[in-house]
């Protein structure tokens, strides 16, 4: 397996469906970190809330009957709660901006997989870039028996424009990054 590049002359959808999975695997998952991050926000809130009762009650209590040392373990221990919940917060939030180009590559790979997906995108196409499809139609033609390329005639005659356009009817287009690329699925 290769790592697909969007203009390369040939593209394997498998090759794309394991970088999708590489990637997320290597940054973590741009979608899941909103929610993620709400989630942290969330439970700041709560921590946060729990302090500020503490310390009301505190206010609101008798010196004398207040244990002290207790209060202030609890009141500690919100505090690096806290503390630890506003890092990860930010950790989150610089993940998404330090890994902007990744994240964007994933982005768009999913789009391709969700605009081939009906169409055997796990089960592997080929997809062919539109200036490499003259190419690919000789060799298509080659290999399935329809002529003889060691043959110099006719073959040097052939009009392999013609052919490649002739050909691209039995095929489906995906736009890849500005790319256009011919499939069979």
């Amino acid at each position: 397996m290769s790592i697909p590049e969007a203009g390369a002359d040939i593209l394997d959808t498998r090759d794309i469906e394991k970088h999708i999975q590489d990637l997320i695997d290597t940054y973590g998952d741009p979608e899941d970190i909103p929610g993620e991050i709400d989630d942290k926000k969330d439970g700041l809130a709560d921590l946060k809330k729990e302090l500020e009762d503490l310390r009301d009650a505190y206010a609101n209590s008798n010196p004398d009957e207040v244990d002290m040392g207790s209060l202030l373990a609890q009141e500690e221990a919100l505090e690096g709660q806290i503390e630890s919940l506003e890092e990860e917060i930010s950790n989150l939030r610089d993940r998404l901006e330090e890994n902007t180009v990744e994240y964007n590559e994933l982005e768009m790979w999913r789009e391709v997989k969700d605009d081939l997906d009906g169409c055997g995108f796990s089960d592997g196409l080929t997809l062919i870039h539109e200036g490499y499809f003259e190419r690919w139609a000789q060799d298509f033609a080659d290999s399935t028996g329809a002529i003889n390329r060691n043959a110099a005639w006719p073959c040097n005659h052939i009009d392999w424009e013609a052919a490649a356009a002739e050909l691209q009817h039995d095929y489906s287009q995906v736009e890849i990054d500005g790319n256009t690329y011919y499939y069979q699925g």
